[in-house]
């Protein structure tokens, strides 16, 4: 198994990186053993794994320079997933895309709309697909949570986030899973700031 895991990217138009002015790490599990963590590169690769089908966790963390940006400070991802069978099988891993009007320093409105649109990397079969979403609010950098109503539709949830006029920042933690047994969980601290 292996693959590339760039710590930084963009939303939507697949770049991605790495720089010295932040950090990130990430692990592979096969269920609570620990098979890798990461090197100086975003490559990895892991060789003699069982072929029959096993619960892996794939966990990466960012730590941001609030220097240089003062969003995403903290990022945690973990995915959860099943071995595949078959030599060069893409893993079904879902992304998570955010949507929410921001002005040109990152801010949104106290009251405004806010979607996530879960993408499956890998496959576009049904049996991959998100099939419920979960997402919190935090105001005071991850200290307490909040859940958060959603509606689906068309495969995007939706809600509105209704800040308390004392915050100065939105984080997020998401769980989605997926019709195959996999998962992912993905929390942002200070995923964006308010006006």
């Amino acid at each position: 198994m292996g693959g590339m895991i760039a710590g930084f990217g963009d939303g939507g138009s697949a770049h991605s990186g790495d720089t010295g002015m932040m950090s990130r790490s990430f692990s592979l599990h096969q269920g609570d053993t620990l098979l890798m963590q990461n090197g100086a590169r975003p490559e990895f690769g892991v060789g003699d794994l069982e072929p029959q089908k096993l619960p892996y966790r794939l966990v990466i963390d960012t730590k941001g320079n609030t220097d240089f940006i003062p969003y995403s400070t903290t990022t945690h991802t973990e995915w959860r997933f099943l071995s595949g069978t078959a030599d060069n099988q893409a893993i079904p891993l879902a992304q998570l895309d955010y949507g929410t009007d921001l002005d040109l320093a990152g801010r949104a409105k106290r009251k405004s709309a806010f979607s996530i649109t879960p993408v499956v990397l890998g496959s576009g079969a049904a049996k991959d697909a998100v099939s419920s979403l979960k997402l919190e609010i935090s105001y005071d950098d991850g200290k307490s949570w909040r859940s958060q109503d959603m509606k689906e539709n068309k495969g995007t949830w939706r809600t509105t986030v209704n800040a308390p006029s004392r915050a100065g920042y939105v984080s997020i933690r998401v769980t989605a899973k997926q019709r195959n047994g996999g998962s992912i969980t993905q929390t942002i601290t200070r995923a964006f700031g308010l006006k």
